[in-house]
């Protein structure tokens, strides 16, 4: 037991790390495709790490959303980026001072360094506060399980105390869209035919992903999860 104790600290250990490079060289990458591939990367060992936490339910969220279908509006992005890019060569380069650096930009990278330092000091102050133990809300849960219409905690949570939250999440979702959308249209490229490997996949993954969207709507009323996943991994 002492030895599997040690390895799953060195495996926490290591995937923590490995979220740290990951979110680092995302960010700091010169090529976007490059960079758009460890994004992906990164939500997908995120949704390990949520799993690590035994949250199920945050982690298909993360694997569906935060790896998956952000993962494809990035890469939609960058396509029409791609296909604007000789419109932006044309244009005048912007003359810079001498010193060779923007003045405004680095005001604005200062002020975005500032607002996120600011940030950062008012959630660690906000959870210093926290008293050392709260009674929480799991008793108003579970008093008012009947009335949820499900049978899982967890699933009358998502689907009650946080259906405004989940709106929300899907007015970004829909925003960032229409954000693609406005970046204009793909150029037209003659294509090579995708193979016999990526012409079989999506057939045989496609009705698999729609068993495991039922499955999980169909058990998200007594076990963690629900609806939100299920439409998830459905889009």
């Amino acid at each position: 037991m002492e030895t599997l104790g040690l390895l799953s600290s060195v495996f926490d250990v290591v995937l923590g790390l490995a979220l740290l490079w990951l979110a680092w060289r995302a960010l700091a990458g010169p090529d976007l495709f490059r960079s758009i591939v460890l994004f992906i990367a990164f939500g997908l060992l995120m949704a390990l790490a949520w799993v690590r936490l035994d949250a199920s339910d945050v982690a298909l969220a993360e694997a569906a959303i935060g790896a998956g279908l952000t993962g494809a509006l990035l890469l939609a992005a960058l396509a029409r980026l791609g296909a604007n890019q000789d419109t932006a060569r044309q244009k005048v380069p912007v003359s810079r001072p001498a010193g060779g650096r923007d003045k405004p930009a680095l005001w604005t990278g200062g002020l975005l360094i500032l607002l996120l330092a600011t940030l950062a000091t008012g959630l660690g102050y906000a959870l210093w506060s926290f008293p050392a133990q709260a009674p929480g809300l799991g008793g108003e849960v579970l008093a008012n399980l009947d009335a949820s219409g499900v049978d899982n905690p967890v699933t009358a949570v998502l689907l009650n105390f946080r259906g405004y939250d989940t709106l929300l999440e899907m007015g970004v979702l829909l925003l960032a869209l229409f954000g693609v959308w406005s970046l204009g249209g793909v150029a037209r490229r003659r294509e090579s035919p995708p193979g016999i490997v990526l012409d079989m996949l999506p057939r045989l993954l496609l009705p698999v992903m729609f068993l495991v969207a039922g499955y999980l709507l169909w058990a998200g009323a007594r076990a963690s999860g629900g609806a939100f996943q299920a439409g998830s991994v459905l889009g």
